[in-house]
């Protein structure tokens, strides 16, 4: 068989995004390309690689063995690119950083821009996960920064904290609770609420959380983002939870207030996150110290 280097990242991707035309997106090929790739592949392996149906597609038996091999594979050459540049202090090249929904919202959008304008030789490739999935990638090697929340595995993780993340009630500013600064969720009953579209990962993290504590939410609107999420609260549609750094935003706009919540799950904080025992190369150092707040001896001295 004769797979190079894009046929993997292909393949990684489609398993990734779970369907053909986003792991397409994901390595900048078209849908026709890809598709042609992906037949050439099953042709060399002499097999199903790819299980296509109408939702998507995901790898067959056989195919999650070459998945396996091809994120051991392209591991290790990141890691001979990254060992290259090192050796000729080089800084040009691209940084996988994978960050979850909060940084995605806030912080990606505030550092980025600045950053990429005073490195254009550095291409930053983001991606929004679940901070589980961000911090088994970070452990994996197939992302070369995280941020997300712990806890972590001090074994197979460096992590240093970035900033704290808390999550908090938004209501209506009208609501029977606005005149509270803090409380339990518990202390909410059944009371109406909107949240973000269903698959989100925070949204996951937060109805998984608050119902592990008895309070089933009660949703009756979903939405894609946290600005459309705040329109909703502030129309009347129900409370919300969301970051407060998204919620701080919107509340000078809109007529709502927000509530500290109590709940340990609540207190969160955002950790940048590299893989323990790997030399980072010179520009994924470089984006480390610019995410946390430019420490120019070593982000990750207080692991």
């Amino acid at each position: 068989m004769r797979f190079d280097i894009t046929d993997l990242r292909l393949f990684v991707a489609i398993a990734d995004a779970g369907g053909m035309g986003a792991g397409a997106a994901r390595v900048g090929l078209s849908l026709p390309s890809a598709s042609l790739r992906i037949r050439d592949m099953e042709a060399q392996a002499g097999t199903a690689l790819l299980d296509r149906r109408a939702g998507g597609a995901r790898p067959t038996e056989r195919g999650r063995l070459l998945l396996d091999h091809a994120r051991a594979i392209l591991d290790r050459w990141q890691r001979m690119q990254d060992e290259l540049g090192l050796a000729g202090n080089s800084l040009a090249g691209r940084v996988r950083l994978w960050v979850n929904s909060a940084a995605m919202a806030d912080l990606v959008p505030d550092q980025l821009p600045r950053f990429l304008q005073r490195h254009p030789a550095i291409a930053v490739d983001v991606e929004e996960h679940g901070s589980e999935r961000i911090l088994d990638a970070v452990t994996a090697g197939l992302c070369d920064l995280g941020i997300a929340i712990g806890p972590v595995d001090p074994l197979a993780i460096d992590a240093v904290p970035l900033r704290p993340d808390p999550l908090v009630l938004l209501v209506p500013r009208g609501h029977p609770l606005a005149g509270r600064r803090r409380l339990a969720l518990a202390a909410c009953g059944a009371a109406d609420m909107v949240g973000l579209v269903a698959d989100n990962p925070l949204q996951r993290y937060i109805e998984r959380h608050a119902a592990a504590d008895g309070n089933h939410l009660r949703i009756r609107g979903r939405v894609g983002d946290f600005a459309a999420l705040c329109r909703m609260v502030a129309d009347g549609a129900g409370s919300a939870i969301l970051p407060a750094a998204a919620a701080r935003r919107c509340r000078g706009r809109l007529p709502v207030r927000m509530l500290a919540l109590e709940d340990g799950w609540a207190a969160r904080r955002l950790l940048l996150c590299r893989p323990r025992n790997r030399r980072p190369s010179a520009r994924v150092q470089r984006l480390a110290e610019h995410l946390s707040a430019g420490d120019e001896a070593n982000p990750f001295t207080t692991a």
